[in-house]
Formats: C-alpha cells, structure tokens, sequence
C-alpha cells in the first residue's frame, strides 16, 4: 500500500507504507516530530486488523458530530461497506455516487479511507467530491489528513476545498495548521479563506497568530477578517490557565 503521507507539492506520496502504520518512514518521523504519534499495538486478526486500529479516533470523545440526515434508498443502506465503496467507485450515476459516499460518511469505517481518497482525486461531479472529504473528515482519525490536504491545495472547485477546510478544522490535528495557513494567503475565494480561518481557530496552533492578526486588518472580505478576529479570540482562550 502507498503511504498516506504528502509530497512537498501536496501530492500523494509514491513511497510503500512500511509495515501496518500506513506511512513510509519519512513521514511516520515527521508525524512524530510534529506530535502526531502512530499507535503501533498488534493485532491478532491480522496486518489488515492492525492496520486499521492506528486510524481509528483517539477516542469516543473525538468523534465529529454528525446530525445529517439523507433518505438513502434501503437497497444502499442494508449493503456492506465493500458494495457501498463499489458503486462510489463504478456506479454510472453520480447521484448514486453521492448517495454511496454519504452512506459511507455515516459508517465511519476507516477502511474507506482509500477509495474516498480516490473519488476526491478522480470523481468528474464535484458534488460528489465534497461530500467523499466530508466523509473523510467524519471517520476523524490521521489518516485523513492526506486526501483531505491534498485536495484542499488541489481541487479546483471551492466548494471541495470549503469541505476539506471545515474537515481539517473538526479533527485538530495539529499537523494540518500548516496547510490552512497556506491557504488562507493563498485562496482566492473568500468563503474558502473564512473557513481556513475559523479552522486554525479549532486547531489551535499559536504560530498562526500573526498570519491571523494580518489578516484581521488586511483581507479584502469582511467575513474573513472577522473569521480571523474569531479564530484569534479561540487560540488566545485555550492559553488561560484555567
């Protein structure tokens, strides 16, 4: 399997994961140094079993909050999650596409971390691509930071890179501040630069403070300039002592 780590462009790296970790080894020690440690328990049902158990949430309590409702047909509904992820993958109708990426949001199941990735890479209907990084970003564990970056620099409908924003702002993980920064001086629309800001918010991360103080003063919309007012307030507030 491909490591579920980037490349320096943003891109999805060629290397081979090593072992069960789902990452080569450069960036397993890059995660490392970030603070983003790999659990490496073993598992007696297999690689595949082990595998899965580092992507899991770090716990109950790191589940997103998921209240969306969809009437997804029974036939879809009742069907494993391999059948699910055949018709994201190979269904003609991209509404049946869609359908299968939102089922596959509301199972969680980390096994669908690789095709989701490949639907955001490959899927013609952007609607079905927003709602394949939502999915992402429910399942919640590190694992998703890769596809949900990569398109976030990549894609090229904001609506997509709206979603990865909001996802990357959900699961804190500490390594994506780095890319919303980016983004935040580099997007274009502004509705992608306000949910880069209120992401690095969720994050947390202080050396972000004096990109959002910039911008606070100096972004051309509005919205972004508070959504940075806002973002500054949360990273303050978690520095009281409580």
């Amino acid at each position: 399997m491909r490591c579920f780590g980037l490349s320096a462009d943003r891109r999805r790296c060629r290397a081979e994961a090593i072992g069960s970790v789902g990452y080569c080894e450069e960036h397993r020690e890059e995660l490392d140094r970030n603070g983003e440690r790999i659990r490496q328990e073993p598992d007696a049902r297999g690689e595949r079993a082990s595998l899965l158990s580092h992507w899991r949430p770090r716990s109950d309590r790191d589940l997103i909050p998921d209240d969306a409702r969809f009437n997804v047909p029974g036939w879809l509904k009742r069907s494993p999650v391999p059948a699910v992820i055949d018709r994201l993958l190979h269904d003609p109708n991209p509404t049946t596409r869609w359908l299968a990426a939102f089922t596959l949001r509301r199972r969680r199941d980390p096994g669908a971390i690789e095709p989701l990735w490949q639907t955001l890479q490959e899927d013609p209907v952007s609607l079905v691509r927003q709602q394949s990084a939502v999915a992402l970003g429910k399942i919640g564990t590190l694992a998703v930071i890769g596809p949900l970056v990569e398109a976030l620099w990549h894609d090229y409908d904001a609506g997509v890179r709206q979603a990865c924003a909001i996802a990357l702002g959900n699961l804190r993980y500490p390594t994506a501040a780095r890319e919303l920064a980016g983004m935040l001086e580099r997007e274009q629309a502004a509705f992608v630069r306000w949910d880069c800001a209120l992401a690095l918010g969720q994050v947390g991360d202080r050396a972000a403070e004096s990109l959002l103080s910039r911008s606070a003063s100096a972004d051309r919309a509005e919205v972004v300039r508070h959504a940075c007012e806002q973002a500054l307030a949360d990273i303050r507030r978690r520095q009281v002592p409580r």
